[in-house]
């Protein structure tokens, strides 16, 4: 390994700490408080709670500045096959769109909470928007991908089929995360989508499900065999 390398290596260290204990911390205070029958999120009911919802909100400021280095780091220094570069940057940009998204539930759970004294329920965006279901879909495209990846390269596929089934199903993840976020800002429900967002939604979701079609089919030993 050379000089540079072990430095990229060396300092690719810390934002991965960050990320690691960040979610760590995170899962700790939201089950901790679950255990105790307290809110998780925008909780001022004591001292304690209060402390641990500060304590959130500063690590998961922490995991956003760690997501981006890793963003920046795929974007200019990747090692890995194409295939894997295109899920790692769609995931993490989703990710970053989802962190966005969840800086917004947060305000407005605030300001609930100031209005009311009480702590919401849940988060909505305008009337009905599901602001929670905007937050999780970009929150987990990069495990989606990331597997879908890692199912191209055991399947021994040429590299040129795993950018193009790459490039589907992160045009189909897109398409969906696009729709279920529109339709959350546009302040209806999930159930609920205008026509177009519908018809979005679903093509993204077909595309998704052809290109894990794809490869699980090219997984089977046979079609491997046929590959080498």
């Amino acid at each position: 390994m050379d000089h540079a390398a072990a430095a990229g290596t060396a300092v690719g260290w810390l934002p991965a700490v960050l990320l690691g204990a960040g979610s760590v911390v995170e899962i700790i205070a939201v089950t901790m408080q679950r255990w105790r029958g307290e809110a998780s999120h925008f909780n001022y009911g004591s001292s304690f709670d209060e402390a641990v919802w500060s304590t959130m909100g500063n690590v998961v400021l922490l995991v956003a500045l760690a997501l981006t280095v890793f963003l920046v780091w795929s974007l200019v220094r990747f090692e890995g096959s194409p295939a894997a570069r295109i899920a790692v940057v769609v995931g993490l940009l989703a990710m970053e769109v989802s962190g966005y998204i969840g800086f917004g539930m947060a305000d407005k759970g605030e300001k609930a909470v100031e209005a009311t004294g009480q702590v919401p329920e849940t988060v909505k965006f305008g009337a009905e928007g599901s602001a929670k279901l905007a937050h999780a879909v970009g929150m987990h495209g990069l495990q989606l991908l990331g597997l879908l990846a890692i199912g191209l390269a055991i399947g021994s596929v040429a590299r040129r089929t795993q950018i193009k089934i790459m490039v589907l199903a992160a045009a189909g993840y897109a398409a969906v995360f696009g729709g279920v976020a529109a339709t959350a800002y546009a302040g209806r429900a999930w159930t609920s989508p205008t026509a177009a967002m519908a018809a979005l939604i679903a093509a993204g979701a077909l595309a998704v499900m052809v290109a894990a079609a794809a490869t699980v089919t090219r997984l089977s030993p046979a079609r491997a065999d046929v590959v080498k």
